[in-house]
């Protein structure tokens, strides 16, 4: 190594500390298995306001009545919506959120299967230069969801198989097993907890973080496995202060002048074609998430 050289400083060593994070879940399981109406009672658990992004049309709502919930519905499925609904979500202190389903941001119309393929389809390269181009934006979700205050459920469809068992009378009888969920093949890794539902109203954690929860078969899942996560380690999120996960583009102001920048949902943004600053930022409100695709 040259005299001149320099190195890059490095952080130093430092006791680990368990801290009390947001929890991040998902469940996977064939339409039918109860996905949606198991994430929504772990929600009402976990925090006092419950947001709930809808990709099934609407079909949240029919849980209402059990569980008050606030929704914003889609129908195309382009990841980066995603990123204004979670900013949205975020700026409104919402301390639990719901993506009902995750999947459809991966298979349905407009999602990233579907930005690959067209991409393949477009050029030379195949998949290879679809991958390349929308990779960075498939990891740029994983780290928006991973970036909100608060805590997250996802629900992901599965690919199921059929297999025949034997019941206690020696009767044969087909049953619907989940084989997959429709996602990227590590999916479980960026959830502290997945849990796979089955037909009779039964959830199998296979994968958990929370070592509680590995391995075991719960039946009725709902509210008390709400109310044991926060025992396990976590903590139960109150309503949250307005969270900041993106940078707004600076609007011209007059006379072509740019005002100060400002973050989404601060509620001291200038005015347009106004130059005011806003005051120093609390301290709990310097993290930020950068949601945007690099």
């Amino acid at each position: 190594m040259s005299s001149g050289s320099s190195l890059t400083p490095m952080p130093e060593f430092r006791p680990a500390v368990k801290e009390s994070r947001p929890v991040r879940l998902a469940f996977e399981g064939p339409s039918g298995s109860g996905r949606t109406l198991t994430s929504l009672l772990v929600a009402a658990e976990l925090g006092e306001q419950v947001a709930l992004i809808d990709t099934e049309r609407g079909m949240a709502a029919k849980y209402a009545d059990r569980v008050p919930f606030h929704t914003q519905e889609f129908t195309r499925y382009d990841p980066r919506s995603l990123f204004a609904a979670l900013a949205r979500a975020a700026m409104r202190g919402y301390p639990v959120l719901i993506v009902d389903t995750y999947s459809a941001f991966w298979s349905g119309e407009g999602g990233m299967l579907d930005k690959v393929n067209g991409e393949a389809r477009a050029g030379y390269g195949g998949n290879s230069a679809g991958w390349s181009k929308y990779r960075p934006e498939d990891r740029a979700v994983t780290e928006a969801l991973a970036a909100y205050p608060g805590h997250v459920i996802v629900t992901l469809k599965a690919r199921t198989d059929t297999v025949i068992e034997t019941d206690t009378r020696g009767r044969q009888y087909a049953r619907r097993i989940s084989v997959r969920p429709e996602q990227r093949a590590d999916i479980e890794y960026d959830f502290d907890a997945v849990g796979t539902l089955g037909p009779v109203a039964t959830v199998y954690f296979g994968k958990s973080r929370i070592p509680a929860l590995a391995g075991e078969v719960i039946e009725q899942p709902g509210e008390d496995l709400g109310r044991t996560i926060p025992r396990l380690g976590r903590r139960r999120c109150p309503q949250l202060a307005p969270a900041v996960l993106h940078r707004a583009r600076p609007r011209p102001g007059r006379h072509g002048r740019q005002p100060a920048r400002a973050l989404v949902g601060d509620r001291h943004r200038p005015r347009r074609g106004h130059g005011r600053t806003r005051p120093p930022r609390p301290a709990h409100h310097t993290r930020r998430a950068r949601l945007e695709p690099r």
